[in-house]
């Protein structure tokens, strides 16, 4: 009958596995108890004191804070509280320098990136500056503005091939910077179109002279003659006037022609707002005369190089320019501060 309660306690202590003998000695019968002597027993092998109380819970109850503090089982200790970590920017006391944290790589990933907008925002704003100086209006209407020989087209397309950050705003420059340079280039070597409509405009110069000298000699003292009155309508007493400056005209127009600098076609010279101021009153010189000037400002507007088709394509490409500068310099300042909130965060003003 005795040996049956040591076997229970013996399976109790099996079962803890990580509690104490102290724990399980009270899993003895009363009976075992006694049969041992009175009074305080010996400490046991682990190196705790039994006590004369039979009660069981008197033994394994134990206060909170020693069963948080027992090692947990197989002996480790519990782990010890993180160290608090210092948030970036922060100061351990009011007398110490901020404490920063090290960049992660991230970080500096993000930073690079920042400086290269700005380098790339830079250029951009550069070429802007270039474009807007180097546009202008030639002073004698004759030579090409500055900017398409100075190698700006070929920074634009370069950009473009590079892909630029601003490649679609670079890129809108092409067509408006190449209609002003290819004018002054047709204007030199003029294309087949415009070759045809210069030789139109010679043969109503040479058909303009016949009708003149037919006029004037109509207008000869001789004996009268229905076949010019029939061409030319009755006669003026300003015809002879008029066929005669008529002719001198052509003939200037034939010299301006031929003396052309570089053999351009002389859309600026002021002989043709001469002829269009004129009032003529002969009949077929107030027909046909108001023709030349209106044809040379056709000619001159197929080439690009008249003066109002110039000053507009001027004011578009500088009036273009101030906006993308503006959107830039805006563009550039935010991404200013950025990097410089980045620099603060890591201790990286310097």
């Amino acid at each position: 009958m005795r040996a049956a309660p040591f076997i229970v306690g013996l399976v109790i202590t099996a079962c803890g596995g990580g509690t104490s003998t102290t724990a399980t000695a009270p899993a003895i019968s009363q009976t075992e108890e006694a049969t041992q002597a009175p009074g305080p027993t010996a400490p046991d092998d682990a190196g705790q004191s039994s006590t004369n109380s039979a009660d069981p819970t008197a033994v394994s109850a134990a206060p909170p804070e020693e069963v948080a503090t027992t090692p947990a089982a197989g002996g480790e200790e519990p782990p010890a509280a993180a160290a608090p970590v210092a948030l970036p920017g922060a100061s351990a006391s009011p007398g110490q320098a901020p404490q920063h944290a090290p960049p992660s790589a991230y970080a500096l990933l993000t930073i690079q990136n920042f400086n290269e907008q700005l380098s790339a925002i830079a250029r951009y704003r550069r070429l802007l500056g270039t474009i807007r100086t180097e546009v202008e209006v030639p002073a004698n209407l004759q030579t090409a503005p500055p900017v398409c020989s100075s190698g700006v087209r070929e920074e634009v397309a370069g950009l473009v091939r590079e892909g630029h950050p601003s490649t679609s705003q670079i890129r809108s420059y092409r067509a408006p910077l190449d209609e002003l340079c290819d004018s002054f280039e047709q204007w030199n070597i003029p294309d087949d179109t415009l070759s045809g409509r210069i030789q139109g405009f010679s043969s109503r110069l040479t058909r303009i002279e016949n009708w003149m000298k037919d006029i004037r000699t109509c207008l000869d003292p001789g004996p009268y003659d229905h076949r010019c009155e029939n061409a030319y309508g009755p006669r003026g007493g300003t015809d002879a006037r008029d066929a005669l400056a008529a002719l001198a005209i052509v003939d200037e127009a034939r010299t301006v022609l031929e003396r052309a600098p570089g053999g351009r076609f002389p859309c600026h010279d002021p002989l043709w707002a001469r002829i269009e101021a004129r009032r003529w009153t002969q009949r077929v010189a107030r027909a046909q005369m108001p023709h030349v000037p209106r044809e040379v400002q056709r000619i001159c507007e197929r080439i690009g190089v008249d003066a109002a088709t110039l000053r507009e394509r001027v004011r578009d490409i500088r009036d273009r320019t101030n906006v993308d500068e503006a959107n830039a310099a805006q563009r550039a300042s935010s991404v200013q501060r950025s990097l410089d909130q980045q620099r603060r965060i890591y201790g990286l003003e310097d």
